[in-house]
């Protein structure tokens, strides 16, 4: 049997627990847990063997529980870690969304661009064909004039890129029919 004894009052210091172990009881018919009072008052908890295996198994159960702390700091921190990754897959896929966004935005930039590039071979292309359909073959001399749609232009580049008032020999010559669409070989 398993004497506790106890002395918790309010009026003195002295407070104590007592316990106690004795070997199973001998009576068959004696209760198998007891609390009753002493002489002086104070309570006494008696506990048989079987009692006592019961504590010691939840006495088991927390040990065993301490292991299953260590497991739970383990899981807590693999779920913290599951989180820093999930906030970091959050941010990647908004930074990816904002990317397909301005990829969406300069593809359609680029559309535009093109199309303006086609438009303008086609112009070319119109030009030199109307000239081929007119018969009207172009001397060396025709390019030397700024009779071209494009004539204005270059003038007015020649003068506020360049700072240049005249074209050198030959270079009018060359633009002309490059803007308008002719292969030329220059040396």
């Amino acid at each position: 049997m398993i004497d506790l004894t106890d002395d918790l009052d309010e009026d003195d210091d002295d407070d104590f627990i007592a316990i106690s172990v004795s070997g199973a009881s001998s009576s068959s018919t004696a209760p198998a847990s007891t609390i009753s009072n002493d002489s002086a008052g104070r309570s006494k908890i008696n506990l048989d063997s079987s009692s006592l295996a019961i504590m010691s198994t939840a006495t088991s159960r927390q040990d065993t529980s301490g292991v299953s702390l260590q497991d739970q700091n383990t899981k807590r921190e693999a779920e913290e870690e599951m989180n820093k990754i999930d906030h970091e897959l959050k941010r990647l896929y908004e930074e990816r969304e904002a990317l397909d966004l301005r990829i969406n935005e300069l593809n359609h930039k680029r559309e535009s661009c093109a199309s303006i590039v086609l438009s303008l071979k086609q112009k070319r292309v119109q030009t030199v064909s109307n000239m081929t359909k007119n018969k009207q073959i172009m001397s060396i001399n025709d390019w030397e004039k700024e009779n071209f749609t494009h004539s204005r232009q270059l003038r007015s580049t020649l003068k506020s890129v360049f700072g240049h008032g005249d074209f050198r020999p030959y270079q009018l010559r060359v633009m002309n029919a490059t803007l308008a669409g002719i292969d030329c070989f220059v040396v």
